[in-house]
């Protein structure tokens, strides 16, 4: 069973391999400007404080969270395509605020090693045609990683492995449209878990008002299957999206309805309606000309 199953993540990780070198191939490498490369190395240190950090009705324990990132980014751009790889480190250490309570473990049982990478490549094949690939690896314990609607407080360690085609196609400097696919693989390291593998589509209407302004109006559907123990269950969501983009940071704002049918009956039907505010920020600074991918 073990050889099986060492097999299937042996595929999985060849697989992704395979189609990203495939696309990779088609870039040009000659033109009549020369490549430019980048290679820059990153470090953050990040710190937060959860008032409920295990997410419990009862007993609720304030935790400190540390988050150390160094990390490198490479890339190879020409006049029509780029490439680009950015990998991090993610160390992330807890503490409690208080005195642990008996019986339990302290915060600092969790503490772990964490992995970041993406591959991210895109070819604009004419001026409105573009298409792109982009593969991301998570070794992580959070959940809401692979789940936005998750409220598990599960944190074993898991990884996340999302493949994503592309395509899209501009109708003049305002107004594109844009389909992806993306196949995800969730393997835990305890047996026990289930793993799951989901397939996603995606369709974009995306309009730009101005070059920092981008409004995305998006449709999802993705099936997802488990390995063992949970339901398989289909997935709708439609949800309309702001993004300014400023020198230094990006602001985002929106939200959507997402609906969620089970296989199996005896879990009730999952229907929800959410919104989203966000704040980015970027050094070297960004003038975010253009369409952003979400």
């Amino acid at each position: 069973m073990k050889d099986k199953l060492r097999f299937a993540r042996i595929k999985k990780v060849f697989f992704s391999i395979l189609m990203i070198l495939f696309f990779i191939s088609f870039f040009p490498v000659m033109g009549s400007a020369e490549p430019i490369f980048t290679i820059k190395p990153t470090a953050t240190v990040s710190g937060r404080l959860d008032s409920n950090f295990y997410k419990t009705e009862n007993n609720e324990r304030e935790v400190y969270s540390y988050l150390l990132q160094p990390g490198i980014q490479l890339g190879v751009e020409t006049a029509k395509s780029k490439v680009n790889f950015f990998y991090t480190m993610d160390a992330y250490f807890y503490d409690d605020k208080s005195a642990v309570p008996p019986g339990d473990y302290p915060a600092e049982d969790e503490n772990y090693i964490g992995h970041y990478a993406v591959l991210d490549a895109s070819n604009t094949i004419t001026d409105r045609l573009t298409l792109g690939l982009k593969d991301s690896f998570y070794r992580t314990r959070r959940v809401d990683l692979y789940d936005e609607f998750a409220d598990s407080t599960e944190r074993r360690e898991h990884n996340v492995n999302r493949l994503t085609p592309r395509v899209y196609y501009d109708f003049g400097n305002r107004f594109s449209i844009g389909l992806r696919y993306r196949r995800q693989d969730i393997d835990y390291d305890d047996s026990s878990s289930s793993d799951s593998v989901e397939h996603r589509g995606v369709f974009d209407l995306i309009y730009n008002p101005s070059r920092t302004t981008t409004l995305d109006l998006d449709y999802q559907h993705w099936k997802l299957n488990y390995d063992q123990g949970v339901s398989d269950h289909t997935s709708n969501q439609v949800r309309l999206i702001l993004q300014k983009r400023y020198k230094y940071f990006s602001f985002d704002a929106g939200g959507g309805y997402h609906k969620r049918h089970f296989e199996d009956p005896g879990f009730a039907e999952g229907d929800i309606f959410y919104y989203k505010l966000a704040i980015g920020g970027q050094n070297p600074p960004s003038f975010g000309i253009g369409r952003r991918i979400y």
